[in-house]
């Protein structure tokens, strides 16, 4: 795997997407539709299958499609509302360290 920072991949993904006119309609009730979309088609790859066959995903380049296009959407959303995904995600972890503890295994 080679070493980026997430800044990189922020700016990738505006690229792309404002070399394609994506952007100029974009608002955060649309972008955020897109995302429970796009997630609702990751789901659909699991959703008859019981726990012990959801580890093994036959269509793998499909889910990880589908994937992809949720973060894309995050990291959209993100730059739409000029936050900062790295801040946001980090402090969120602080305040789920914070109300879950380590528990000893």
């Amino acid at each position: 795997m080679t070493d980026f920072k997430i800044s990189d991949l922020v700016k990738i993904i505006e690229d792309f997407r404002k070399s394609r006119g994506w952007m100029e309609n974009d608002n955060p009730k649309n972008v955020a539709m897109g995302i429970s979309v796009e997630a609702g088609e990751l789901m659909e790859h699991f959703v008859w299958s019981d726990i012990s066959d959801s580890w093994e995903i036959s269509k793998k380049q499909e889910v990880s499609d589908e994937i992809a296009d949720v973060f894309i959407g995050l990291i959209s959303m993100t730059n739409m509302l000029d936050l900062d995904i790295y801040e946001i995600v980090n402090k969120k972890l602080k305040d789920l360290e914070e109300r879950y503890p380590e528990i000893d295994r």
